[in-house]
């Protein structure tokens, strides 16, 4: 009886046993360093390298991407664990040596294994012997959970190297500017001794020299090199620990609030062309400080690829005196005059206009709203592609009450992606650029215009999932809403994002060719279709350009949302975005070539022949010239279609004017406003039943009484015109 309860006391105290070993090896608390938010440009370089919440710099080792040398593993398994690849966690050959040696010697060594230092790295134990006791337990259980390549690739991932640097990828990028893949034989040995030692290189780099020599010789004698790579490997000097700024931060910073979960990015933009631009950025604002404009920034997508090559949020990112952490193309503003193109090219699709119809040019006023033009001078009448070209309000406010505002501002919504509904609160004055957009928003949208009205998103980043891509133009909101609304859109019609056929998009480019601002950028002009824009008020300036290759984004303002009447869309962001096409023509030896097809772009869109009058319009008159049109757009209007064959253009129906927009002086009776008809015919002018005048001009003025006015208007043919309008005092 008592050897039965001897056993089961055993028993219970081996299973306590193994329990409190099991409980003491858990590795389940093991913690690492966080990694840091760092970028990567097209070829694999660093672009900006940000400190993490510990105040270090830390990348892990990317499987699927990074390739670790064999002989860098062989360099740090030789120095660190030479039988690491044969023990289970701890190395009792190795203990059994260090505790003869430390017995018998003054000096201490240890009997770490790469695993017991792993474990070290991520629990931050104590030096003492139950803290080495359960490291090894601990090790031996790391070993267990994952193999040998895993456990050496978490030790490379979380050792010290010196200053503030965690991990072997962060030493190699910040010691030697170059991949892990890249490392030379004297740099392997090098980064495989600091871990060690890893205040050595600042405290007493010689006798790190010393050390790496040594590992080079035991590699040597192992036979991992040769003679000759190890004589060459000695002439090696150490790397001195240069900080350099961010390159592309905004972009960075840009791609971390949008992916939170996400540290390590590898993007499209092109490094050397984005240290162009941000060194032109930087000099071209110290030329405008004497404007009082403060802040610039731009972006260049690549047509083919959809992606970024290069991003500039501000003109110095460090510059806190004027914002410069803004991210100026994320930044949503009024867009001035730049969306007359998407209007233009849905108005040719859908019949209303081709280049040479006439629109209507004159001072009118649609309820309160009285569009003028940047020259506050009217034409009566203007071809639609000349009012593009100048960039006229009133024909483009006239185009989008015959298109419709609703449309409009749907065309934007699904294209650009923003949550807003209520289109009525922007009426008419949409077109004017009253919808806030980004520079980000419109590159896009001049990006769908090169790729023959196919808007696509913009490819942000290699390594971001592609369901998280195809969400991109409602990134910047992190909405779900938006998301699931433009999912749904593009599951219920699979057409929805190509609004703009490609044949109406080749016509709205080519109306926009040939523009330069001065005499040295007009050989460039000829290959850009470009567009301007300066906001209400002069708070932005903006400006759009599209080549055979690239997309251009240029904006020019102040972040602290300064009015300057220096603000123009030609002045400033104009002559900013024909500077990076030049840079970009110097650096891409076929910049300028032929437009090639990208997406639904073709060289030779499909268009048919129509017959149209003097005004731009489809006739069947024997009086006619021939015109062309896309091929699938729906057939083109005729004047009728537009507007009575004799009607009154202003005043508008209903139309109310407060006495003070009469009458400058009361006391002049002749400072009265100005009725226009929509031809020059013989007519009559009647106001209030009253006979006021008569001619073929196709206008009268007009001095109404104070309350509700009839102005009625017969031709000498007998048609005849009438329209109601009253006056508040």
């Amino acid at each position: 009886m008592q050897t039965k309860h001897k056993k089961l006391a055993f028993i219970i105290i081996c299973i306590t046993l193994i329990i409190a070993i099991w409980r003491i090896s858990d590795i389940s608390m093991l913690t690492f360093e966080p990694e840091s938010l760092i970028s990567f440009d097209d070829n694999g370089e660093v672009l900006s390298f940000f400190v993490n919440e510990k105040e270090n710099f830390k990348v892990a080792i990317d499987l699927t991407r990074d390739n670790v040398p064999k002989l860098l593993q062989d360099f740090i398994v030789l120095y660190e664990d030479k039988r690491f690849f044969s023990h289970c966690g701890i190395d009792p050959l190795a203990l059994i040596r260090t505790l003869g040696t430390n017995l018998l010697q003054h000096k201490r060594y240890g009997a770490s294994t790469i695993s017991m230092q792993t474990i070290k790295l991520g629990s931050n134990n104590k030096r003492t012997i139950y803290a080495k006791l359960r490291e090894a337990l601990q090790a031996i259980r790391l070993e267990m959970a994952y193999n040998k390549k895993q456990i050496l690739h978490l030790y490379l991932d979380n050792a010290p190297y010196g200053s503030n640097i965690v991990g072997i990828k962060s030493a190699a990028l910040l010691y030697f500017h170059k991949p892990i893949s890249a490392l030379t034989p004297a740099q392997s040995a090098l980064l495989a001794v600091l871990p060690n030692h890893p205040n050595l290189l600042a405290k007493n780099p010689q006798k790190l020299l010393a050390k790496r020599n040594a590992l080079l010789k035991r590699a040597l004698q192992q036979q991992l090199i040769d003679d000759f790579t190890y004589k060459l490997a000695l002439l090696e000097p150490l790397p001195t620990l240069e900080r350099q700024n961010s390159i592309a931060p905004h972009y960075t910073m840009f791609l971390a609030k949008n992916f939170p979960n996400q540290k390590v990015f590898y993007t499209h933009i092109n490094k050397q062309l984005q240290e162009l631009l941000e060194t032109h950025l930087y000099k071209y604002a110290m030329t405008l400080q004497n404007k009082s404009i403060a802040n610039l920034a731009a972006i260049v997508l690549d047509a083919k690829t959809k992606a970024p090559i290069a991003y500039i949020g501000s003109q110095n990112f460090y510059d806190n005196k004027h914002f410069g952490q803004v991210d100026g193309i994320q930044a949503r503003r009024n867009v001035g005059s730049t969306l007359k193109p998407f209007l233009y090219a849905l108005s040719l699709d859908s019949g209303l206009i081709i280049p040479q119809t006439k629109l209507p040019d004159t001072n009118m006023f649609y309820g309160n709203f009285n569009p003028q033009n940047a020259s506050r001078q009217f034409s009566l009448y203007k071809e639609a592609v000349l009012s593009l070209r100048l960039s006229l309000n009133a024909p483009f406010v006239a185009l989008l009450q015959d298109y419709g505002v609703e449309e409009f501002f749907y065309f934007l919504r699904s294209n650009v992606g923003f949550v807003e509904r209520d289109f009525s609160r922007y009426g008419l004055s949409l077109i004017l650029g009253t919808k806030e957009l980004s520079l980000f928003d419109l590159s896009k949208l001049y990006l769908g215009l090169r790729r023959g009205g196919r808007f696509d998103n913009i490819i942000i980043a290699k390594n971001i999932p592609i369901h998280q891509n195809k969400q991109m133009q409602v990134l910047q909101s992190q909405d779900e809403t938006i998301a699931s609304y433009i999912a749904q859109q593009q599951t219920q019609n699979p057409t929805s994002t190509t609004p703009i056929s490609k044949e109406a998009a080749y016509i709205t480019l080519q109306s926009l060719l040939d523009m330069p601002i001065s005499p040295k950028n007009a050989h460039i002009a000829r290959k850009i279709a470009w567009k301007s824009g300066t906001s209400f008020g002069n708070y932005d300036s903006w400006a759009l350009g599209v080549s055979d290759t690239f997309i251009v984004g240029a904006w020019g303002g102040n972040f602290n949302a300064q009015s300057n009447l220096n603000l123009t869309g030609r002045e400033v962001a104009g002559k900013l975005m024909f500077d990076i096409f030049g840079l970009l023509d110097s650096a891409q030896t076929k910049e300028f070539g032929q437009w090639e097809e990208i997406g639904m772009w073709s060289n030779a869109p499909k268009m048919r022949e129509v017959r149209v009058d003097s005004y731009g319009y489809r006739t069947l008159d024997s009086k006619y010239s021939i015109a062309y049109m896309p091929y699938f757009a729906k057939p083109l209007r005729i004047q009728n279609d537009k507007k009575q064959a004799f009607s009154i253009l202003y005043p508008t129906p209903k139309l109310r004017l407060q006495y003070t927009q009469i009458y400058a002086n009361q006391a002049e009776q002749d400072m009265g406003i100005v009725a226009l008809l929509d031809t020059k015919i013989k007519a009559y002018f009647f106001l209030n039943g009253n006979f006021i005048g008569t001619n073929t001009l196709g206008r009268i003025k007009l001095a109404p009484k104070s309350g509700k006015n009839t102005l009625y208007v017969m031709s000498e043919w007998g048609e005849s015109a009438q329209v109601e309008f009253e006056v508040l005092h």
